[in-house]
């Protein structure tokens, strides 16, 4: 029965694909389809005639050209007692899931016409694969040598306090905090959220006091009994109240001059009182 087949990209820029006319390509594809699963088929031209060109105006003789050019190519072999033919290197053409036992029992022993056949590029690709699949395997499995997380960050701090370069860098760099106490704080978060673990010990350090330093910054109260937080909320507050003040004066400003002037108040009266009399005298009439 019929199989379905993958075809390779490189297949249609391949060396000896190449040198084959169209038709004897689709009769090397058609093969596949009709080959077991080992890439086995009866050596019998009317019947690859029968299954891959059946409506078509091909000869059984064509077919058996083209079968022979393929054998002179080294793309199939026959088998000694000439019953069978099957696809050279079919294993690197066709990766079959879950393959079916052979069909046939192929002979030994070739009977192509050349003793030696040069191999294709996709042969050629596959035995580099192959190649470097056993290099890789052969190669020794590195063993990592770092110690456990915990360990690191232990050693790292007790070796911290004899690194007297930076633990001076730190006290210049942030006055305002006590440098011993954060260290410990900042061992303790490392020790805790070793889901959250950090490579550079070094630069962890500095960040952590440059956080601590800005918080007492922030909440450390001054002279005046405010800290930074809430001398900037005052300030904040300050010139919001300064921009409200100036925005009314513009407003009054405007105001002013699109208010009337007193003799255009006055006119306005006139006319009013004028109407009103008209009224007032037709009411009578």
């Amino acid at each position: 029965m019929a199989r379905k087949r993958m075809i390779d990209p490189k297949f249609w820029t391949d060396d000896k694909i190449m040198d084959l006319d169209p038709l004897t390509r689709l009769l090397f594809i058609g093969i596949w389809n009709f080959s077991d699963d080992c890439g086995i088929h009866l050596n019998n031209s009317k019947v690859l005639k029968a299954e891959i060109f059946p409506s078509d105006d091909i000869q059984i003789d064509e077919v058996q050209k083209m079968k022979d050019q393929l054998n002179n190519l080294g793309m199939i072999e026959i088998s000694k007692d000439r019953q069978l033919f099957r696809i050279k290197n079919w294993k690197i053409y066709q990766k079959i899931n879950r393959p079916q036992p052979c069909k046939y029992e192929f002979i030994e022993d070739t009977v192509n016409s050349q003793t030696q056949v040069i191999p294709n590029r996709i042969e050629e690709e596959d035995n580099i694969i192959k190649k470097k699949e056993i290099v890789n395997v052969s190669k020794p499995k590195k063993t990592s040598t770092l110690k456990p997380y915990k360990t690191r960050v232990e050693e790292y701090f007790k070796d911290l306090k004899n690194d007297e370069e930076f633990m001076k860098l730190l006290e210049e760099a942030y006055p305002n905090i006590d440098i011993s106490i954060e260290l410990n704080k900042a061992k303790t978060w490392l020790l805790v959220n070793t889901h959250k673990a950090k490579k550079n010990f070094k630069r962890f350090v500095n960040n952590w006091c440059s956080s601590a330093m800005e918080s007492a910054g922030r909440y450390q109260k001054g002279i005046d009994g405010l800290n930074a937080g809430e001398k900037q909320m005052l300030k904040a507050r300050e010139e919001q109240i300064e921009r409200d003040r100036r925005r009314q004066i513009e407003y009054n400003k405007k105001m002013e001059k699109e208010a009337a002037t007193p003799e255009e108040i006055k006119a306005a009266l006139s006319q009013w009182t004028t109407k009103g009399d008209k009224d007032v005298k037709s009411n009578e009439d």
